[in-house]
């Protein structure tokens, strides 16, 4: 189903009022950045000097590639905790060790359904937090759909919480 907001705003801002319902946002992680003309692996990237980026910081155009690297304080008692990443781009989550622990992907595509987290994909964390958790994401931009359009973009990082019972309605409205 398609349903720009164009052409049918009540159901739109709805399934925004829901979206709003979805995540909360529990702790920021800080962010560093190692760009490469090429991709590198996990073992080749840990042997790479990485720099700080913030929220907003453009760090390649089409065809480049990056490594993040995430750490941040695990606020206590979380019940569905995950990373969310606002990057444009395609990223794959690494944990610490080196081990794939998922996908996220902002690439756009026509008639998609818009993602509950807005901006920023969710990584359900897979195993138990710790109090401090170290990730890392093997970032390209590859344009807006193959065009020489934009930039890839790091648009921030944190610790969320899903309220699951606002996901599911989400997704079934």
């Amino acid at each position: 189903m398609v349903f720009p907001a164009k052409e049918f705003p009540l159901l739109y801002r709805r399934l925004r009022q829901i979206q709003n319902r979805i995540w909360t946002f529990r702790a920021p992680l800080e962010a560093e950045i190692r760009c490469s003309a090429e991709p590198e692996t996990f073992a080749e990237a840990q042997g790479r000097a990485f720099v700080p980026i913030k929220p907003g910081t453009p760090w390649g155009k089409k065809l480049s590639c990056a490594w993040l690297k995430l750490r941040g304080e695990v606020p206590p008692g979380l019940e569905n905790p995950a990373v969310l990443l606002n990057n444009t781009g395609e990223a794959l989550i690494y944990n610490a060790q080196g081990s794939p622990l998922g996908a996220l992907n902002r690439v756009w595509f026509p008639f998609a359904t818009p993602q509950s987290g807005g901006a920023f994909r969710a990584l359900d964390v897979p195993e138990p937090l710790g109090p401090r958790i170290e990730l890392y994401a093997d970032c390209s931009f590859n344009g807006i759909l193959m065009f020489n359009l934009g930039r890839g973009r790091f648009g921030g990082a944190y610790i969320g919480e899903r309220d699951s019972a606002a996901y599911d309605f989400y997704y079934d409205y």
